[in-house]
């Protein structure tokens, strides 16, 4: 989403992600929100045009931080290991 909003290397196929019904982590969204308010948006506006791009906003929880986890570390930062784990594992034991 940031490759989107900041116009970087990867904002189409984030743009074509989107377009199709991409899903979004709770963590991935507030690093969104974190990087939108340090630049001077209103939080809440911008929460609500992220959230209306999105079929859906996907819990966080342990079974997603372990899978977080086992991600190599050559992907910086936790939220970006968050943003690369499948989505279709995401719900299986996420309480």
């Amino acid at each position: 989403m940031l490759a989107l909003l900041q116009d970087e290397p990867g904002a189409k196929a984030v743009e074509a992600a989107v377009g199709d019904g991409a899903a979004i982590s709770a963590v991935n969204l507030s690093e969104v929100l974190a990087k939108m308010a340090d630049a001077g948006a209103d939080v809440n506006a911008a929460a609500d045009l992220i959230v209306s791009l999105f079929v859906e906003i996907v819990p966080f929880g342990i079974e997603s931080a372990r899978g977080s986890a086992r991600i190599p570390s050559r992907v910086p930062g936790p939220a970006c290991r968050s943003a690369t784990v499948p989505v279709s594992g995401w719900h299986e034991h996420e309480g």
